[in-house]
This record gives structure tokens, sequence and C-alpha cells, in this order.
């Protein structure tokens, strides 16, 4: 955000029509990022969300077989694409341990069943 508005700032003062509209597309972009949660997760399903805030995938604990690997989480054997640099390490370090108590529980209930 910071780049963009200097972008724009630079543009205005010095007054090339291309520097004005990089920097007004680098700065609602920034501002996207700023406003719209990238991943959002429940006790449902986790969904992965778009630069506007459209779910572009959604994994459900019930149907997919959602696991983790060291830092990495993988959907039915597949390595999610979750840009983790576009989320906060804490929220990132959550959501992990959510899935991790979310397998726990799964086991004990299969536990339970048998």
């Amino acid at each position: 955000m910071v780049c963009a508005s200097f972008i724009l700032y630079v543009g205005l003062m010095i007054g090339p029509m291309a520097n004005i509209i990089a920097g007004c597309i680098f700065l609602i972009v920034s501002i996207l990022f700023l406003l719209n949660p990238a991943l959002v997760y429940d006790e449902q399903q986790i969904r992965i969300k778009n630069l506007f805030g459209m779910t572009l995938k959604s994994y459900t604990f019930e149907s997919d077989n959602i696991t983790t690997k060291g830092r990495d989480i993988f959907a039915n054997g597949k390595k999610l694409n979750v840009a983790r640099r576009l989320l906060a390490r804490s929220d990132y370090d959550d959501l992990i341990q959510f899935i991790l108590t979310k397998q726990i529980e799964q086991k004990n209930e299969d536990n339970k069943r048998d």
C-alpha cells in the first residue's frame, strides 16, 4: 500500500498517465488485500478466497480428508495452494492447530463407533 501510494504521488507530481494508472491499480489491489481474507474456516469447512472475496475452493471436514504435514495443508492427498504470505503467521498457525484438533476429534469419534 505504501509503494502504491508513492507511485501514485510521483505520478501526480511528474504527470505521466501510466504512473497514475499503475498507482491507482496498485492502491486498489492493496486495499482489497487488506479488506478481504484469503482464507476462511469454521467448524464445517475451509474456504479459499480470491482478491475480490469470492470463494475459489471449498473443502469440508466431513467429505474431504484434510490433514497437515509440517506447515503444509493437504486435502485428499493434494497440497492446498494457500498463499501463506497473505496470511498473518499467527492466523496460519491457528488454522493448523484447528485442523489438528479436528483430526483428533474425528479419530475419537471413529474409535467410539468401533
